[in-house]
């Protein structure tokens, strides 16, 4: 992480993410939360700052495909681990007070407990949302393109641009996996905010940023 985004590296590229709660930023009681597994053969999943991704296998001998993950939810949980087990998933972090209700199970002693259910319950944890961007008070140089920064799958969307003197900023989008295209052309006054918000229905998988002269920038994806 850094103070705009999540960051992954794979396969030789950049790319970024909505970041969640602060609380993610750093380690939770028990230290950091396992990030990504294999829970059923050449299905993964990714639980990331706060929300669970599908995460697509192109051959078991390769990394996971970071370049296709899907958000699933958006949880605000302490899961501190999960895996597959007889067919259910299971998830560790359960709540000290939680009750045995047919997916909590605990120790004879109390002292610990899993949560026991189906994968398809994680599109019941809530829909995703996050923030973050590919700048932050970042410096960016005319004509060089910003790290990809993850869309799809995010409902409401929001758009902030602000830059220390005045500039064009383009965003482009990527929605097939066959390259970007320049979508809209944003004129950014120095020390002033531009908002924009998507229209309804609008996505791509990935959008970038590039910027038309030097400048110090802050892009910020709002997702809610």
């Amino acid at each position: 992480m850094d103070d705009a985004s999540v960051v992954i590296e794979s396969r030789g590229e950049r790319l970024r993410l909505p970041k969640g709660d602060s609380a993610y930023d750093r380690p939770l009681s028990f230290g950091w939360p396992r990030d990504y597994r294999e829970v059923q053969s050449e299905r993964e999943l990714a639980n990331i700052h706060g929300t669970f991704y599908e995460l697509p296998l192109e051959r078991n001998e390769l990394p996971p495909l970071f370049q296709k993950l899907r958000p699933i939810s958006s949880h605000n949980k302490q899961i501190a681990d999960f895996a597959t087990w007889n067919g259910l998933l299971v998830m560790s972090g359960v709540a000290q007070n939680a009750a045995e209700d047919g997916h909590v199970y605990k120790s004879d002693d109390g002292e610990e407990a899993l949560w026991f259910g189906g994968i398809d319950d994680l599109w019941k944890l809530g829909k995703p949302v996050g923030i973050g961007g590919p700048w932050k008070d970042t410096a960016v140089k005319a004509g060089e393109l910003s790290d990809p920064y993850l869309m799809t799958g995010y409902d409401k969307k929001r758009l902030r641009l602000s830059a220390d003197k005045s500039v064009e900023i383009t965003l482009e989008v990527n929605f097939d996996h066959f390259g970007y295209y320049a979508h809209r052309t944003f004129r950014v006054a120095a020390g002033e905010t531009v908002e924009f918000d998507f229209p309804n229905g609008f996505s791509a998988h990935w959008v970038r940023l590039v910027a038309s002269e030097d400048c110090v920038a802050t892009a910020t994806f709002i997702y809610e």
